[in-house]
């Protein structure tokens, strides 16, 4: 559960009347994202996908990673110095995000549609 307890918000889906319940977790993720794309791209010549050069080959590789991690994390009784199991779940959707945004030709910098 999230810190104000809560485990959903309710969010309106702008250009229509409806509104639906979205996992808390789910607004950290898009926080996160924003966050660190300030950190990652603070120039004008880095986009997300010059951070994926050989596309969905990238894309698994920075999951590949990070499913690693998770496994290392979840198989010690060790406390990171670092991002932990949270932490880690949470880059895991955003990579995941970035490679389903590639696969519609919509990931920031892409020309066109991966595979195309």
């Amino acid at each position: 559960m999230s810190e104000e307890g809560k485990a959903f918000v309710r969010v309106d889906i702008p250009s229509t009347n409806e509104s639906i319940l979205v996992p808390v977790v789910f607004i950290e993720v898009a926080k996160l994202r924003e966050s660190k794309a300030r950190d990652y791209r603070n120039s004008n010549q880095a986009t997300l996908a010059s951070y994926f050069p050989f596309g969905l080959k990238s894309h698994a590789q920075m999951i590949w990673t990070k499913a690693l991690r998770l496994m290392n994390l979840v198989s010690t009784n060790r406390t990171p110095n670092h991002e932990g199991i949270r932490d880690t779940l949470k880059d895991l959707i955003n990579y995941s995000c970035f490679a389903i945004e590639d696969l519609d030709g919509t990931l920031e910098g892409r020309d066109c549609k991966e595979g195309e």
